[in-house]
């Protein structure tokens, strides 16, 4: 049985072709994220203690402009923390829902089973800062008895309150 003799340069004009189709799909994934933009930063806390293991950390990108509405978010990530702190995120956002009118901050919760843990108590502008550097967000724990524990409503003070 006679055996074929392919010539080289086909078997490699092939693989070229086919390496060309597969980059271009992978450039146009990329592609549908090229818009984005990111802000990166890392979050921690001072007091000495471990979050659960099920705690996850929360950023939210938010303009709060207008102050007699709710805030609109622009932005979110959801991540478990893994390891010691401080804890790196990055945050994509789309840069066409920005406007001129618009003051961006960030706030940051760390949650676990739906309790609050920790959250971000400053002012934390998401543009006020020189490019490239770092955000370095401080969360503070949440008055409580315990962390994450809900302290229960007071009753108002009968003094304190007007009677007409």
């Amino acid at each position: 049985m006679r055996q074929k003799n392919t010539k080289p340069w086909l078997r490699m004009a092939w693989l070229l072709i086919i390496g060309f189709l597969i980059s271009g799909i992978a450039h146009s994934e990329i592609m549908e994220t090229d818009g984005m933009n990111t802000i990166v930063g890392s979050v921690w806390y001072r007091e000495r203690m471990l979050l659960p293991p099920n705690a996850e950390i929360l950023i939210n990108l938010e303009d709060v402009a207008r102050a007699d509405a709710p805030s609109e978010q622009i932005a979110t990530t959801r991540f478990a923390p893994e390891g010691g702190q401080p804890w790196t995120f990055s945050l994509e956002y789309d840069p066409a829902k920005l406007h001129n009118k618009g003051r961006y901050v960030l706030r940051v919760r760390i949650e676990a089973d739906g309790r609050l843990l920790f959250t971000s108590t400053e002012h934390i502008p998401a543009f006020d800062r020189p490019p490239g550097e770092r955000l370095k967000i401080m969360v503070s724990l949440v008055a409580g008895r315990q962390a994450g524990e809900n302290v229960p409503p007071t009753k108002p003070d009968a003094s304190l309150t007007n009677t007409y």
